[in-house]
């Protein structure tokens, strides 16, 4: 059954660049968001951005760390939908990957799973954020299209590897596998325990788009490390963007996020499956190029580059399921970057 506006929805992980759009999607749809964060984690902007919707629409709830047990409990109880956004553990902590990126992570992930299951009474569905490093190989062979089908053991073999010779870790391929293992977590949680609520996920590219609410200072803008190369070329701090040998595929956040309020409101339709939400191809050249043309008064200090030079990906990806059975329709990359640059612009 297909979920409606003005059933509740908790978006964990709210106060994250990702997270607080998901929300406001959410919201724009209808619904009612409770957001949760982490101790310590500001969000009086959050709370009066949303106010736009009307009082009561958003609430939001402090937490202590997503992988403590039971510290999703309470915020389960009473809501009909879960949208989780999960805590990032990046690779590059020192140590030992699996004890300090790779465990917390799927720790995290069972530990929001195992209190709906037990606690979310009235919980009929839970869509998660997963990644596209889930997906993709880095040792990709030439030519080869990825889609849902695709798992990326080879980072978590990797990292095994590493551990048995004496390897240092990778925090690439550290945070590669731990986004691996915690979406495997999920789909062997829902075979083991056949939950009564509807499970899918939501992988995206490499995420772009506007920052909301709309930065009061430039570390709320840095903070966010999606948006951090866009800063430093419309800055006029980036390097020659021919040395950046980046290419992949990109995504609106807004995009990400309407996904998740597709995937809610067709319910048990998708219950079982994975979505990979990217638009299209994506490398700095293209950045530079649009920034130089979208912004000229500031072409002295944007990179050129070699304009209309694009690195191909090496990953090709297939993400037209995402268009066929959520509707989604792919934003174009020229307005992701200008959108982008719109939201933070006054700070530069």
């Amino acid at each position: 059954m297909a979920q409606q506006p003005g059933r509740k929805v908790l978006v964990t992980g709210v106060a994250s660049y990702v997270g607080i759009h998901v929300a406001d999607q959410f919201l724009k749809a209808g619904y009612h968001v409770l957001g949760t964060v982490q101790t310590g984690e500001r969000t009086d902007h959050i709370v009066q951005y949303f106010l736009k919707y009307g009082h009561g629409k958003f609430t939001v709830q402090e937490i202590g760390y997503p992988a403590e047990d039971n510290v999703y409990d309470f915020v389960v109880q009473g809501v009909d939908i879960i949208a989780h956004v999960p805590h990032v553990v990046y690779g590059g902590v020192p140590g030992n990957p699996m004890i300090h990126v790779i465990e917390p992570a799927v720790k995290s992930m069972l530990t929001l799973l195992n209190s709906a299951h037990q606690y979310g009474t009235r919980v009929k569905h839970i869509i998660i954020t997963s990644n596209l490093a889930s997906v993709l190989h880095l040792d990709t062979k030439p030519g080869y299209e990825y889609s849902e089908d695709d798992w990326n053991d080879w980072a978590m073999a990797t990292v095994e590897k590493n551990l048995r010779i004496g390897n240092p870790n990778d925090p690439i391929i550290a945070y590669c596998a731990s986004k691996y293992k915690a979406e495997q977590a999920v789909w062997e949680f829902r075979k083991q325990y056949s939950p009564r609520f509807a499970i899918t996920t939501i992988i995206p590219s490499y995420v772009m788009g506007p920052v909301i609410p709309r930065p009061e200072t430039t570390r709320d803008v840095e903070d966010v490390s999606s948006v951090r190369h866009f800063i430093r070329y419309f800055s006029g701090e980036a390097q020659d963007p021919r040395l950046n040998t980046f290419s992949g595929n990109y995504v609106s956040v807004v995009d990400v996020a309407l996904a998740h309020v597709k995937a809610a409101q067709l319910g048990k339709a998708v219950d079982g499956e994975r979505f990979i939400v990217a638009a299209g191809e994506f490398c700095f050249q293209q950045l530079a190029d649009v920034l130089r043309e979208t912004f000229p008064e500031r072409s002295n200090i944007i990179a050129e580059g070699h304009p209309g030079r694009y690195t191909p990906p090496v990953q090709l990806i297939n993400s037209t399921k995402a268009q066929k059975v959520l509707g989604i329709q792919y934003t174009p990359m020229r307005q992701v970057i200008v959108d982008t640059i719109e939201s933070f612009k006054h700070l530069y």
